[in-house]
């Protein structure tokens, strides 16, 4: 691809803390977890798996929250990353899920006092068969509960760190664990699905 294309460094790098003992650069970006948006893929000094196209699979990134156990980042060749998802650690728990409910509150406080008062919907499907109270977990590892917290940029909520959104949500392993995640989207994320699409699309 044309490198004319390639977008300019994001401002969150002007800060960056670079290491150069023993050679090793260590890049601590302003955003999520420590990185910015459009970081590309030769810029990660941690190991990065290559697990669909264009989505990168890693146990560690440069700052680590003791919730999380992994992530995957969407990181094209043009846009760099656009976006991050955390995967929680599992919370075990009760069929009325007590325990997840009240991981995904703490970190749903968390997040309000960095982005302000989000989205919340915690919706149960009307027709559900899991209505009861000790059929919580059950109708979230169904998908016919939903229970999330969402923070999008527009109108007078402008987002940092060119974040277009930041979604945290419940979800089931079974009636007695589940983990919570989320998933930051930066402003970039359309323009690297389309050039997914063609990366795709160019393998016809």
């Amino acid at each position: 691809m044309n490198d004319d294309l390639l977008p300019p460094l994001p401002q969150e790098l002007s800060g960056v803390n670079q290491d150069n003992s023993q050679d090793k650069k260590v890049l601590v970006a302003n955003g999520p977890f420590g990185l910015a948006k459009g970081i590309k893929r030769e810029e990660f000094d941690i190991a990065i798996k290559e697990v669909q196209p264009c989505v990168f699979h890693a146990e560690t990134l440069p700052k680590k929250h003791s919730a999380f156990q992994y992530y995957f980042m969407r990181i094209t060749p043009v846009q760099g990353l656009a976006w991050i998802k955390a995967v929680g650690i599992n919370t075990q728990t009760n069929p009325y899920g007590y325990e997840l409910r009240g991981a995904f509150d703490e970190m749903k406080e968390k997040l309000q006092k960095i982005y302000g008062k989000p989205e919340l919907v915690d919706f149960l499907m009307h027709d559900s068969i899991w209505k009861d109270a000790r059929d919580w977990m059950q109708a979230i590892q169904s998908g016919e509960r939903s229970l999330f917290a969402q923070w999008e940029n527009k109108g007078n909520t402008q987002l940092p760190s060119n974040l277009q959104s930041v979604f945290l949500y419940a979800s089931a392993q079974d009636s007695y664990s589940g983990s919570i995640m989320i998933e930051y989207a930066f402003d970039n994320i359309d323009a690297a699905n389309q050039e997914i699409a063609m990366l795709e699309d160019d393998a016809l």
